[in-house]
């Protein structure tokens, strides 16, 4: 009788053997499971791509491909602000570096066209030939040196400075003068544009006692 098992001590090895078999089944269902996820994972993986690619909004029209973005965000008025601010000062440096001398010749005589300019040398009491007999462009050092320090002066003389301009590009234009007192040919005028604004000029005389002298008509006494 005492090596005999009771009810309840079989029924409590049979709830042991259930419970064992259980965990096993759970175990077997675990890595068939994972099993199945890592075969599927490419596949996954192509399904997310495809809807990723659908809400880009991909359209294929022959060899073209068109994509769109839509882009939900908040963010605080004073960050978008600030940032708005930054983007309109990236946008517009670039135009003030590029125009940085125009500060000192803000009140610079502005010709833009072949007319103008003849217009601007005959308000100064020139005739000159309609078209120019000569167009090149004139790069200046970044700080001026001989010759230019002396051509300044002249400049200085009658009201422009060269020094505001260096490191940029002139335009120089040459028109034939027929005017100038005394003298039947060879003095021509040159004026030189930046940005369309006259920062330099001078009448050369050639020959015998040839000379140069500022944009200013001499007077009859001289």
């Amino acid at each position: 009788a005492a090596g005999r098992k009771t009810v309840p001590d079989r029924i409590e090895r049979l709830r042991r053997v259930f419970t064992l078999l259980c965990k096993r089944r759970k175990k077997q269902r675990r890595n068939t499971n994972e099993d199945l996820l890592s075969a599927c994972l490419p596949f996954r993986f192509l399904w997310k791509a495809y809807h990723i690619f659908v809400r880009m909004g991909i359209a294929i029209w022959g060899k073209d491909v068109c994509l769109m973005f839509i882009v939900t965000a908040k963010f605080p008025k004073r960050r978008l602000f600030l940032a708005a601010l930054c983007l309109l000062v990236l946008i517009a440096l670039p135009f003030f570096l590029s125009h940085q001398g125009e500060g000192k010749d803000s009140g610079a005589v502005r010709v833009k066209t072949n007319d103008e300019r003849v217009a601007y040398l005959r308000s100064l009491g020139w005739e000159v030939t309609p078209e120019p007999v000569e167009t090149l462009s004139v790069s200046l050092p970044d700080e001026l040196v001989e010759p230019y320090l002396s051509y300044n002066a002249l400049q200085l003389e009658q009201g422009f400075d060269l020094s505001d301009f260096c490191g940029r590009t002139l335009s120089r234009y040459t028109y034939v003068v027929t005017n100038y007192p005394d003298r039947e040919s060879g003095c021509q005028a040159d004026i030189y544009l930046c940005d369309d604004a006259v920062v330099a000029g001078d009448i050369v005389c050639t020959g015998e006692g040839g000379f140069m002298t500022g944009l200013k008509f001499p007077d009859k006494q001289s």
